[in-house]
């Protein structure tokens, strides 16, 4: 968890921003269906694909649900990683 938002971080320091960028960049269309992970953690975080996401904790609960089907860590083990990196 401290990784991702340690590369979440970094993608912000480039201008990786929207929850559209960000999904491009960790999932890039050519191995996976960015549109469904889009439209999926939009609907998770209650915002639209090109607002800027500000619920770090939120897109990498997302993220770990999305890519594992599941999501079994708790948000303050989450939100621990995030404060870590």
């Amino acid at each position: 968890i401290r990784a991702m938002a340690r590369i979440l971080n970094s993608y912000e320091g480039r201008g990786v921003i929207t929850l559209a960028q960000i999904v491009n960049t960790w999932a890039p269309p050519m191995e996976n269906n960015t549109g469904a992970y889009v439209t999926h953690l939009a609907r998770l975080l209650n915002i639209a694909p090109n607002d800027r996401v500000n619920d770090r904790a939120g897109l990498i609960a997302g993220i770990i649900k999305h890519e594992n089907g599941q999501q079994p860590y708790s948000m303050t083990t989450i939100q621990k990683g995030v404060s870590l990196a």
